[in-house]
C-alpha cells in the first residue's frame, strides 16, 4: 500500500484545495469535493478563461499564479476549522429558525449558562446562543439547551471531539 501524498492551498485567500496523490479536491461546505471545474490546476498553471485561446497570457498568467499558495497541515488545520465552524453556525442559524418560532409560541424551559465546547482538529471551541442567532435571555438559552442534541450530531458527523454541552435550568 502506498503511503498519501497531501499537498494543501490556499485559492484566492480564502478557498482550501489539496493535491492528494494525482486528484484534486476543495474543501466546499466542510466536505472535500472533487475539483470538476479544474480551479487548483488553472490557478497553478495560470491559466486565465477571461483570455481568448489563442492569446499568449491564457496560459502562464502571473496574476493567477499568485493567487495561490501552497500551505503547512497546520495552516489547512486551520482553515477547515474555520470554515466548518462557519458552515456549521450558519446551518444552525437556518434550523432554528422554525424551532424558535414554535418555542416562542410555547417554551419549553428557562436556562441559563448554555455553552457548546468541543474540540475540532486539536482546537478548543465555544458556541454561546448569540453564536446561534438566539439571546442571553433565559428561554433563547432554554431553546439552545434543547437544540444542544442536533448540535451534538452535527458536530460528530464533521469531526469534533470532546463535545461537551452545558446548561442550567433557571
Amino acid at each position: 500500500m502506498t503511503e498519501k501524498q497531501i499537498t494543501y492551498y490556499l485559492i484566492e485567500k480564502c478557498r482550501l484545495g489539496k493535491k492528494e496523490n494525482v486528484a484534486y479536491y476543495l474543501f466546499i461546505d466542510a466536505e472535500w469535493v472533487w475539483d470538476e471545474k479544474n480551479v487548483i490546476m488553472d490557478h497553478l498553471m495560470g491559466y486565465d478563461p477571461s483570455e481568448p485561446v489563442d492569446s499568449p497570457y491564457a496560459i502562464g498568467n502571473t496574476s493567477i499564479i499568485d493567487e495561490i499558495e501552497e500551505i503547512s497541515f497546520d495552516k489547512a488545520m486551520r482553515v477547515i476549522n474555520e470554515q466548518t465552524t462557519e458552515f456549521l453556525i450558519d446551518k444552525w442559524k437556518k434550523d432554528l429558525v422554525k424551532e424558535k418560532a414554535e418555542w416562542d409560541k410555547n417554551p419549553g424551559w428557562p436556562a441559563k449558562l448554555v455553552k457548546t465546547e468541543f474540540m475540532l482538529n486539536g482546537i478548543k471551541y465555544i458556541i454561546e446562543p448569540p453564536d446561534i442567532g438566539l439571546t442571553y435571555d433565559c428561554w433563547d438559552q432554554g431553546l439552545m439547551e434543547h437544540f444542544q442534541g442536533n448540535m451534538r450530531k452535527d458536530l460528530e458527523k464533521y469531526g469534533a471531539t470532546k463535545i461537551w454541552n452545558e446548561g442550567f435550568i433557571d
